[in-house]
């Protein structure tokens, strides 16, 4: 038969001792934690006094001015700005796509701000001296998400709303500012183009028909290789680019120059280098270029010069046309007259040019003193009997000045000059109008 057993224990202890641990502990813990508040009070009241103390010495020093600046934060950047429209289209389509794939991106945090400032409490502080009401606004500085669930998503709805349709604005304006940029394009680009080669393509035609009649006159009457007339053409054109960069002449008008100068029969480096000297005359004379080509053909028949020399020549006429009152103009005109003359007397284009010089300064025109010239070289190499006698009446030989200075006009010149200075002024005029005449 089963037995029952019931057994009964008892335990008594005293925890007033650790009770009152426990409160000696806390009591501690709060004077502790009074300690710490006041040592924070005491902190944060010194900084705020080494704060005051710097900003004083650095005021103090005049060489600092003190502002008051309230930063910004992205998320109030981005409000102000799509508040304002100063986004970008990219900005834009950024915010729409961070919205959906990084949980809400900016646009949460906006809509966040704006829900906590719609919760925030305004107090009224009275009037300034204006007369304007003043108010402290104390905003929270968290919201609870759960109870304000529906103010965030109709915010963030508002905010993506306005976002998309400045977007979409942004998008029309950009497709607008396309078309008139395709249109400014098309007038400022394509028809300028379309000018310049029309005009190219005529400049091209014009130049081609002068390498045409170059062909055609170059070598004269006997037959020309191809291959002679291909290199002529080439070299040709090379040296009309190369001109035309330095002097900035036509392109077409140096061929058509080439093609007058091969007409004359000059042919290879003589003709390049006439057109070379032909074309810097012309340029720095400032004469038309048929002028400059009769001046420069002269100077090699007449005076028998090859390329090198031509250049000589023609820097010595830009020399004389800098210092002295005669023209390149002056001189260009008077070589084909008179040039053949002077050569025939043993002189050259210096003498020429000094000749053309002293009637420059005596009043008498480029024309009439190249005619003079002719016409007084003529009678000083082959006087009549009367100018003789006439001379030998007043002491002078005139033939033998001539015969002794054979070779050497400006030296026959000087010494007639020096034998008639010892004549008066009524005989020197008479020896000059009987072998001269009276002009």
């Amino acid at each position: 038969m089963a037995e029952n057993i019931n057994t009964n224990i008892t335990a008594n202890a005293d925890f007033s001792g650790l009770i009152s641990q426990i409160h000696k502990a806390v009591s501690q813990l709060t004077l502790l934690q009074q300690k710490l508040g006041s040592s924070n009070v005491a902190l944060t009241q010194q900084i705020n006094a080494t704060n005051n103390a710097f900003s004083d010495i650095l005021r103090k020093s005049n060489q600092f001015n003190t502002h008051f600046v309230s930063l910004a934060s992205d998320t109030e950047k981005f409000g102000k700005a799509l508040d304002q429209g100063k986004l970008k289209l990219k900005d834009y389509y950024q915010h729409w796509q961070s919205y959906h794939r990084q949980a809400g991106g900016m646009i949460r945090d906006l809509a966040k701000q704006q829900v906590a400032l719609q919760n925030a409490i305004v107090q009224p502080m009275g009037r300034n001296a204006q007369g304007q009401m003043m108010f402290d606004v104390h905003v929270p500085t968290g919201i609870n998400e759960l109870a304000n669930k529906t103010k965030l998503a109709r915010m963030e709805m508002s905010i993506l709303n306005k976002v998309m349709s400045d977007g979409a604005n942004q998008l029309i304006n950009w497709g607008k500012n396309t078309q008139w940029a395709g249109r400014q394009l098309t007038v400022g680009l394509t028809v300028p183009m379309a000018a310049f080669g029309a005009a190219a393509s005529k400049a091209f035609r014009e130049a081609d028909q002068e390498l045409t009649r170059l062909t055609k006159v170059y070598g004269g009457l006997a037959p020309t290789a191809t291959a002679e007339l291909q290199k002529v053409r080439e070299e040709t054109v090379k040296t009309a680019k190369e001109l035309s960069a330095a002097y900035g002449v036509s392109f077409k008008d140096t061929i058509g120059l080439a093609a007058d100068i091969a007409a004359t029969g000059k042919q290879g480096d003589e003709l390049l280098g006439s057109l070379k000297e032909t074309t810097r005359l012309s340029v720095l004379g400032e004469v038309d270029r048929q002028e400059a080509m009769k001046a420069t053909l002269a100077i090699q028949n007449a005076f028998k010069e090859n390329t090198d020399q031509l250049a000589n020549s023609i820097n010595f006429l830009n020399a004389v046309e800098n210092q002295t009152s005669t023209t390149l103009q002056d001189l260009v005109e008077a070589i084909p007259k008179a040039g053949p003359v002077i050569k025939g007397l043993g002189g050259s284009v210096k003498d020429l040019a000094l000749m053309m010089v002293a009637m420059k300064e005596g009043g008498i025109d480029a024309a009439q003193g190249a005619n003079a010239l002719k016409s007084a070289m003529g009678s000083l190499i082959n006087p009549t009997k009367v100018a003789v006698a006439q001379f030998s009446s007043f002491g002078i030989n005139l033939k033998q000045i001539v015969e002794s200075n054979a070779g050497n006009i400006t030296a026959t010149i000087l010494e007639l000059q020096k034998a008639m200075d010892k004549l008066n002024p009524l005989q020197k005029q008479q020896a000059i109008e009987t072998l001269f005449g009276k002009y």
